[in-house]
C-alpha cells in the first residue's frame, strides 16, 4: 500500500483549492478577479504557486493537480494540465462568477 503524508502545505493548498471552485458562490466577481490576478502574478514571477514551490520544489511544471493524479494512477501531461489548471480554470471560474451573479442577480454567501 502507498503510503503518502499530507502535510499542513497539503491541506492549506486542498482548501485554498476548494475555496476557489467554491468562490462563485462565496465571493463578489470583484474578489475573485483579484485571486485570479494574484494567480498569474504569482505565475509570472515564480514561475508557479508559492504553496507547491513549498511543498514540491521550483520544477514549475510539477503541479498539486499533477502530483496527486499521478498517485492515483493518472499519467497526465505535465505542461497541458499546467497550463489548463493556471490559464483557463480560473477564468471560467471567474466567468461562471460573473454570469451567475450579473445575469442571475445570485448574491454570495460571504461578501
Amino acid at each position: 500500500m502507498l503510503k503518502i503524508k499530507f502535510g499542513i502545505i497539503f491541506w492549506a493548498h486542498l482548501i485554498l483549492i476548494i475555496t476557489a471552485y467554491l468562490s462563485p458562490i462565496l465571493f463578489r466577481w470583484e474578489i475573485i478577479s483579484i485571486g485570479v490576478l494574484y494567480l498569474l502574478i504569482q505565475q509570472i514571477v515564480l514561475r508557479g504557486c508559492v504553496l507547491t514551490i513549498a511543498q514540491f520544489g521550483k520544477d514549475p511544471y510539477n503541479t498539486f493537480y499533477y502530483k496527486y493524479l499521478t498517485l492515483l494512477g493518472f499519467k497526465p501531461n505535465k505542461k497541458k494540465l499546467k497550463f489548463i489548471m493556471t490559464y483557463i480554470t480560473p477564468f471560467v471560474v471567474l466567468s461562471f462568477a460573473l454570469f451567475l451573479q450579473i445575469m442571475l442577480k445570485f448574491q454570495p454567501i460571504i461578501w
